[in-house]
């Protein structure tokens, strides 16, 4: 079963514009190790683009919010948006931020339980990091048709 890229590249949140996934090798066919490369170009592509996706979206509805408390929520949280799970809060992050500035965590939280749009949106694209970890080519099939559904399914 072939994932279906372009119609999942109508989705209106971070699904659209899949068809990067075009030019990748056939998922199909016999169980062998497959290890796709994070530093393939299409990857950065995919990456870019989600990325770009959230900051339209986190834009948009900052613009939108009528509420004070939305917007400030909203305001500067693009690089949270952007960092993957593992790196809120790091070290590096940690030696950075100001007595008593809320952690990277925290406020990502609650712009996230502010906006389900954007909690999707973010969700969707950390899920769609493990892509990279598939280390078999039905494996690897599976999670992507699925991906591609909850993507879809997201609105």
């Amino acid at each position: 079963m072939r994932v279906n890229v372009e119609q999942a590249s109508k989705d209106r949140f971070v699904g659209a514009d899949l068809s990067v996934f075009q030019g990748r090798p056939s998922l199909e066919g016999e169980e062998a190790t497959f290890a796709p490369s994070q530093s393939h170009r299409g990857s950065d592509a995919v990456v870019k683009l989600m990325n770009e996706k959230l900051t339209v979206l986190r834009r948009d509805l900052h613009r939108e919010a009528v509420d004070a408390q939305q917007k400030d929520v909203l305001k500067g949280i693009r690089w949270l948006l952007l960092m993957g799970e593992e790196t809120l809060d790091s070290s590096s992050r940690l030696s950075k931020r100001k007595a008593g500035q809320p952690s990277d965590r925290a406020r990502l939280d609650a712009a996230l339980a502010l906006n389900a749009p954007l909690a999707i949106a973010y969700y969707l694209k950390e899920e769609l990091r493990q892509f990279w970890q598939q280390t078999y080519k039905s494996r690897a099939e599976r999670f992507l048709d699925r991906w591609c559904r909850q993507a879809e399914a997201s609105g």
